[in-house]
């Protein structure tokens, strides 16, 4: 995804994936924020299982004045999944701010284990995990 922003414009970017198996997959999104007062927040979830590859690259350019992005990006990874996230930031305008944050981890072991100990197997627990992820 690409948006170039003018004067005052606002948008929001969000990616949500599910890799498994062997998937390979691409995400970039770019944000161009050549108005004054414009507004972008770029947000990526990827979930990559198994010998799956996912490769993020979020990139943003603040050029307008007072224009304000943020880039976010999450991923979840098991098994032999390789996972790379870039976020691309730059700011070409001393009145502009641009921000990221980025995390790769895990499925979290506590909700894992109170759902499994609710009856669900460690795989039922999982998917309900990840599908309320993508569905942030």
């Amino acid at each position: 995804m690409r948006v170039k922003l003018d004067d005052y414009a606002v948008t929001e970017l969000v990616s949500k994936v599910k890799a498994v198996k062997d998937d390979s997959v691409e995400v970039g999104e770019i944000a161009y924020l050549n108005g004054n007062h414009s507004r972008a927040n770029l947000k990526t979830t990827v979930m990559a299982f198994d010998n799956a590859r996912a490769n993020v690259i979020n990139e943003a350019y603040s050029l307008g004045d007072y224009a304000k992005g943020h880039v976010e990006c999450h991923e979840i990874v098991k098994g032999n999944a390789d996972v790379q996230t870039v976020p691309l930031l730059r700011v070409k305008n001393d009145k502009a701010e641009l921000t990221h944050e980025a995390s790769i981890g895990r499925i979290n072991e506590a909700q894992l284990m109170q759902l499994m100990a609710k009856g669900l197997s460690e795989e039922e627990a999982a998917e309900l995990i990840i599908k309320g992820l993508l569905r942030e």
